[in-house]
């Protein structure tokens, strides 16, 4: 049964492809490792989940709160039915979210039950989007009613989901999507088959589908029916099985595998794969792969990527997202060299303030604006200094203790006693009241001699540090690189020909949205010290304020 099979290891050849640079996109996910992120083509904008919650935002790298208090498993863009309106669909452990322009939709129930709230993955195609659940698969045509995709699919946890629609067959009511789902259900293959719309009403098939090999593992982890070269993808933990070719009713050949086993390192599993970037990525929680065909040979991408665990994968022709532990990473077709060093940087602003003929901008130092930015996000390195300092002089300080008292004592004594005198009897009585009352006041001051020693709260203080440095270099990061690329486009705004207007104003607008992202980092410190564009800059000299900033 096996010999229609070809098993590929992965080797160490492998053609160059064109070379990426990686960055990290700032993102306060408050170091909680980002478990999906998805991106919207169209628009550019990302979003990224974790246990807490959901961001989106833009190429700029500026983030917004869209969901918070639940956590995120999976995300993924959509167009919503008829007004192609772009929206995201959340798959929480509270349900599902529908997060639009307007703002929030939900939590929502794909099916009754607490097993069916509890959404695990999604998987979108054509405007259709399924929806993997601890209590079975649903699917959403217009992102607003959701149905069981098979009442014969077991009710189990589903761990892996894909979805494929096409136009309907010609025997198809008009309007109607032939599709076609895929689902791990307890390490079972399943498939439906059906067609929807609005005047179809056809019931779906499902079946088991048993795959002719045994490649040593409990199940597929991710299935993709969309990557080039390749009808069908099992992803396994540490085995890739690809299929060619589909049989007549749209599945994989199941007798025309290839099984690839990529060269990952020890006890590393995978988890997501994709295609972005003209390349194949392999997702694992030791690090990302890359490969320039399915089949490899596999390597480790550049670092940070190559060296961090990534959880899920989102990109296109122009980019790749990572998300990563506690970091959303980006890959980018390296076009550009940015400066190796300080001196390099101040050269280049330089001579940019002094070639205003070439419609260069008159504007800051990329030093000053990290100063700007580090002062505006209050992550200045003095701050850390005088709370470590702070906390080495606790040692010398005394615990001290004030104590007061009052005290207030009243006694009330009466005795009596008879008396016979000259023949009579007399009755005596003696009363006494005393009255009393003192007050104590006591202050004492103790001082633990081992705290000057070591101090407990240092390593509080020192992960906290750690922390602030991280977001620093995250913050400094993104702001350098909305820097040099505004420059780039200025450089390119500045050559393009007069009667070329529509892409000088297409430049003047990616222009702007960089600017205004450098101006969001600093506060509006950049829109107070440069102006947005050369061609509306009449200066012909540095600003004046900026040499104040400077201190000159």
């Amino acid at each position: 049964m096996l010999a229609g099979f070809v098993v590929i290891a992965a080797g160490s050849a492998f053609a160059e492809p064109s070379a990426l640079r990686w960055r990290v996109v700032p993102v306060n996910s408050g170091g909680e490792p980002l478990r999906a992120v998805a991106l919207d083509a169209q628009s550019g904008r990302v979003a990224v989940g974790h246990q807490r919650g959901a961001f989106t935002g833009g190429p700029a790298g500026v983030f917004d709160v869209a969901l918070g208090s639940a956590a995120v498993r999976d995300l993924v863009y959509v167009a919503a039915g008829a007004s192609a309106e772009r929206v995201l669909i959340a798959a929480t452990d509270r349900g599902l979210y529908r997060v639009d322009a307007r703002g929030r939709r939900g939590p929502g129930a794909p099916g009754p039950g607490a097993a069916s709230r509890d959404a695990l993955r999604l998987a979108e195609s054509g405007g259709s989007v399924a929806v993997a659940t601890s209590g079975g698969a649903f699917a959403t045509h217009d992102t607003h009613v959701w149905r069981r995709l098979s009442s014969v699919l077991p009710s189990g946890p589903i761990t892996a989901i894909a979805l494929r629609t096409q136009p309907g067959a010609e025997t198809a009511p008009p309007g109607a999507r032939a599709f076609e789902c895929w689902a791990v259900i307890e390490s079972q293959l399943w498939r439906v088959r059906a067609t929807a719309g609005a005047h179809s009403a056809a019931v779906p098939r499902a079946e088991r589908i048993t795959l002719p090999f045994a490649p040593g593992e409990a199940g597929p982890v991710d299935i993709r029916l969309d990557l080039p070269g390749a009808a069908t993808v099992f992803l396994y933990p540490r085995v890739l099985a690809i299929s060619q070719a589909e049989d007549d009713e749209g599945a994989p050949a199941l007798r025309k595998f290839t099984l690839v086993r990529p060269a990952l390192p020890p006890q590393a599993q995978a988890v997501r794969i994709d295609y972005a970037l003209d390349r194949y990525w392999l997702a694992t929680d030791r690090g990302l792969f890359e490969a320039a065909h399915l089949a490899g040979p596999w390597r480790r991408a550049a670092a940070p990527a190559g060296s961090s665990p990534v959880f899920a994968l989102a990109g296109d022709a122009r980019r790749l997202y990572a998300a990563s532990d506690g970091k959303l990473l980006l890959a980018e077709p390296s076009g550009w060299s940015a400066p190796t060093s300080a001196r390099s940087v101040s050269r280049t602003a330089t001579n940019a303030r002094e070639s205003p003929a070439r419609g260069v901008l008159a504007e800051p130092d990329i030093a000053v604006i990290h100063s700007a930015a580090i002062r505006h996000l209050g992550l200045s390195r003095r701050r850390l200094v005088d709370r470590q300092r702070r906390v080495r002089r606790q040692g010398w300080l005394p615990v001290v203790s004030v104590r007061a008292s009052y005290d207030r004592e009243r006694i009330d004594a009466t005795e009596t006693d008879q008396a016979f005198v000259s023949g009579a009897t007399r009755h005596l009585v003696d009363r006494d009241h005393d009255r009393s009352s003192a007050y104590d006041v006591g202050i004492t001051a103790a001082w633990d001699l081992g705290d000057v020693v070591y101090e407990p709260e240092e390593i509080d203080v020192s992960r906290e540090e750690r922390a602030v440095l991280a977001l620093r270099d995250d913050v400094l990061d993104e702001i350098t690189q909305l820097y040099f690329e505004r420059r780039r486009i200025l450089e390119e705004l500045a050559g393009v020909a007069p009667r070329e207007a529509h892409a000088a104003e297409r430049l003047r607008l990616r222009a702007d949205e960089l600017a205004s992202g450098i101006d969001a980092w600093t506060g509006g410190w950049w829109s107070r010290n440069a102006p947005r564009l050369a061609s509306t800059a009449k200066q012909t000299g540095p600003d004046p304020r900026i040499h104040k900033e400077n201190g000159t």
